[in-house]
């Protein structure tokens, strides 16, 4: 049985509309079952606010799309439009929960990803090959377009950080995830723990610090630290069956212009799976795009395990 998708949507109508038009032009989506859960507005604004007026055209849209051609090309698709704002760590938390509990499996995509006419086969099969390997954490659509991709000649690589832009996991490596990070006060101040989790990025242990102080909601920086403490990996393919949109100021959570992130979807229709393996200078290279100077990291993060530097 295929593996459900899972589109999380807000107040960004054109976004989402790419991005559910090109899921139903993937080959399988006539035997997908689509999941499509809507946000609310933050509660206290005005019936006329733009937040609110561009809510209730993605809740439009949504209709319009499921009746559509287009929509009917999916196997079923089910809609759940938030009675009260929620916020993207909650919405995901519960909607993947939901459906992942149904299902067993689950591909996330949220409404700025657009994918290529093979995500579904490739992120279908990889689920089902690193099934039962207890190394792998979650499925990876997208990749950054690494100089040392240029040549791989590997269809995919493993890396010690998840990503949330096109993703796919299980149920039992989903149920392993502690949502309280009650593990944290163990891991606070402890460099070398630190250091394990900063594997995947020099930014990762300041991000839990922000979270656990609550200046951050992040449900993906907390997938990422039980996928480490669990000493796993995220299988990305050496070429990205997916684009990011998400970059050009609209998102909640990032709301400026950047390019540091983008890349072209090649993702190819015929590939070949491996045993995970961290290929030492892809991991260089993925970790320095997520890092500062490694120096000025070390430094910090010697003076915050010392309380002679605080996050902010």
């Amino acid at each position: 049985m295929r593996a459900p998708v899972v589109v999380f949507a807000y107040n960004r109508k054109e976004h989402l509309k790419r991005t559910l038009e090109a899921l139903a032009a993937n080959e399988g989506a006539d035997e997908t079952s689509l999941y499509i859960y809507i946000d609310a507005p933050k509660e206290g604004l005005p019936k006329d606010s733009e937040q609110v007026k561009a809510n209730e055209a993605v809740k439009k849209y949504v209709e319009e799309f499921t009746a559509s051609g287009c929509g009917k090309v999916f196997a079923d698709i089910t809609t759940e439009a938030a009675q009260i704002h929620k916020g993207l760590a909650d919405a995901v938390i519960g909607g993947v929960s939901d459906v992942i509990d149904r299902h067993g499996t689950a591909i996330v995509v949220e409404d700025d990803i657009v994918t290529s006419p093979y995500f579904l086969n490739y992120m279908n099969d990889a689920l089902e090959y690193y099934k039962d390997n207890d190394k792998v954490w979650s499925i990876s659509g997208y990749t950054l377009p690494l100089p040392a991709l240029k040549g791989y000649d590997k269809d995919v690589y493993a890396f010690y950080r998840c990503c949330s832009w096109g993703w796919a996991t299980w149920k039992d490596r989903w149920v392993m995830n502690d949502w309280n990070v009650r593990s944290f006060k163990s891991f606070d101040r402890n460099y070398f723990k630190r250091r394990r989790f900063n594997r995947g990025g020099r930014d990762l242990s300041f991000q839990l610090d922000r979270q656990m102080l609550d200046l951050i909601d992040s449900w993906a920086i907390r997938w990422g630290y039980n996928e480490s403490i669990h000493d796993m990996v995220t299988i990305y393919p050496s070429a990205s069956y997916v684009d990011n949109e998400g970059f050009d100021g609209s998102g909640t959570h990032f709301g400026s212009v950047s390019t540091n992130y983008n890349t072209t979807i090649q993702g190819k229709k015929n590939y070949t799976f491996t045993e995970p393996f961290v290929d030492r200078k892809i991991a260089k290279q993925f970790r320095d795009r997520y890092s500062e100077n490694a120096l000025k990291a070390f430094i910090k993060e010697v003076l915050y395990c010392l309380h002679l530097y605080e996050v902010k």
